[in-house]
């Protein structure tokens, strides 16, 4: 009896962390998202001047163009540097104020739905959309999409753009900016200030002054797909202390 329920528990564990984890990464129906979501971005000229800031030994130029403000749902995300990825050309080019990139969807898509429909999939510089058929590929509206690169230096704020995920409903407010540092090469990279364009130097690069998640994305789910392997690994130490049954 007792191997049975062990090898039950297994294949219980086995067929839950995939599904747990998938759950956890997926999107909420339009009647989910907050009212904010549905309205545009918001840009305006700011009297920032440029300044500089310094972080693990590198200085960068930071030169602010408007003041902005976007509400979004987060349907792709990149990290910038990890340990399962340490040579990406973020890393190469020593650009460690990038803390991560989300591409986000808001406006008339938030308020249509056509997401769903769509798989997301993010790049170090891009925001790839694909669609399945035809119908939920025309209602989706591209200029209500947007791939944001997402600076900061306060050790706080970084680690809230650290955390944010698939599916969460988020606020950020800043300054779109173009950067550079000096270092070896030197690096610098601009930012667009229109919804519109399209391409490369699409992307919005955002010097973030605050941010705020008004919805986390599935935290039932995701607390179950941490929770998984840890079920999978007391079934298989249940089993490895199981009595050799003899014969």
């Amino acid at each position: 009896m007792a191997y049975r329920l062990v090898y039950v528990w297994l294949l219980g564990a086995l067929a839950f962390w995939p599904l747990a984890s998938w759950r956890a990464r997926s999107l909420p129906p339009a009647d989910r998202l907050d009212a904010s979501l549905r309205q545009e971005p918001r840009q305006w000229p700011t009297d920032r001047a440029p300044f500089t800031v310094e972080l693990e030994g590198i200085t960068y130029s930071v030169e602010p163009e408007f003041s902005y403000a976007i509400e979004g749902l987060v349907v792709s995300e990149h990290v910038t540097a990890s340990w399962w990825r340490p040579r990406t050309f973020h890393t190469r080019a020593n650009d460690r104020l990038n803390v991560k990139d989300v591409c986000v969807v808001w406006g008339e898509n938030a308020a249509n739905g056509s997401y769903r429909q769509a798989r997301f999939h993010s790049g170090e510089f891009t925001c790839y959309v694909r669609f399945a058929a035809a119908e939920p590929a025309r209602a989706f509206v591209p200029r209500a999409l947007s791939n944001n690169h997402l600076l900061a230096v306060d050790p706080n704020l970084r680690r809230q753009l650290s955390d944010l995920r698939r599916g969460d409903q988020i606020a950020l407010r800043g300054y779109l900016a173009s950067y550079s540092h000096k270092l070896g090469q030197g690096y610098r990279r601009g930012t667009s200030i229109s919804r519109d364009d399209t391409g490369n130097g699409a992307c919005e690069t955002l010097y973030v002054s605050e941010v705020q998640l008004l919805r986390p994305g599935n935290p039932g789910w995701r607390l179950a797909s941490r929770l998984a392997p840890l079920g999978l690994l007391a079934g298989l130490v249940a089993w490895l202390r199981l009595p050799v049954p003899r014969r």
